[in-house]
């Protein structure tokens, strides 16, 4: 399956990093949220399947990693049930908290190598 750049700007985060890497820290992010209750993972596509609960009601998130060129993955989020606020304040958070700093410290290490 390939990316659909189509609204890609609420429902992606861009990111330098290997697909499988990208694959690896969400795994780890999302078995050390508490309110994510269930984890399905399809490795062979790079998907993984979330249930997220929340007090409004529980949300069910769809999320695939794609590599878009040599340098760069793209992270999908997909609603597959539950609020949409609600759905976009989780996907802003896990943006936020923990992609947003992962970025940082690879630009930070990428800037450190180019300079020695």
């Amino acid at each position: 399956m390939d990316f659909d750049v189509s609204n890609a700007k609420l429902n992606c985060y861009y990111i330098d990093e290997e697909a499988k890497d990208v694959l690896d820290l969400l795994l780890c992010i999302f078995q050390k949220e508490e309110h994510i209750k269930d984890i399905k993972l399809d490795e062979k596509t790079y998907a993984i399947d979330i249930l997220m609960k929340d007090d409004f009601g529980d949300i069910r998130v769809g999320v695939k990693i794609f590599r878009i060129n040599e340098k760069t993955s793209v992270i999908d989020y997909q609603k597959k049930s539950g609020d949409l606020m609600m759905y976009y304040k989780q996907i802003k958070k896990i943006k936020t908290d923990y992609l947003a700093k992962l970025d940082d410290e690879s630009n930070k290490d990428k800037k450190e190598v180019k300079q020695e």
